[in-house]
């Protein structure tokens, strides 16, 4: 009999589909957890905008903002709060001190001041909330992630809705 070195060509296929299997599952599971912290962060981020926008209501408490979206960061700008009905922006919550100076601006998500406003994003959670965070329609994110929303109320409470 011949002295046999290496592998044969099934010796090899077989390998390489194992290997193959194991990168499609590893990859999976990576892509689910960057989602799943992104959207931690997300939370993390709204839970700051949600207690800045209760903290603004408390101290005035005819407080109107304008607008729903928060926008990018905020470089400069000046606090315009007053003792009587205004309105204001969601970034002079950053202006005021309210909130610190995050970039708001995300790929993956927006973020909503929902007080006294009507928003796509708002209008998913029942009830008032105050703030949310919502998954971008474009976000390259697992298909569990679309359609996610994420609200925190007047109370404190926080609650997640699928739509």
């Amino acid at each position: 009999m011949k002295n046999r070195k290496g592998f044969t060509l099934v010796e090899l296929l077989i390998a390489a589909t194992i290997l193959g299997c194991l990168v499609v599952f590893a990859t999976v599971a990576y892509r689910q957890s960057v989602a799943e912290t992104r959207w931690t962060q997300a939370k993390g981020k709204l839970e700051l905008l949600g207690a800045a926008v209760n903290r603004a209501i408390m101290d005035y408490p005819n407080v109107r903002f304008d607008d729903y979206t928060m926008g990018a960061s905020a470089e400069n700008g000046n606090c315009s709060f007053n003792f009587g009905d205004f309105q204001i922006s969601p970034v002079e919550l950053m202006y005021c001190g309210y909130l610190e100076n995050l970039t708001w601006a995300d790929q993956y998500f927006h973020y909503h001041v929902c007080y006294n406003q009507s928003s796509p994003c708002c209008d998913k959670a029942p009830g008032d909330p105050v703030a949310c965070a919502c998954v971008n329609t474009n976000a390259r994110l697992p298909g569990d992630f679309a359609g996610l929303t994420y609200c925190m109320f007047e109370d404190g409470s926080v609650g997640e809705y699928q739509s």
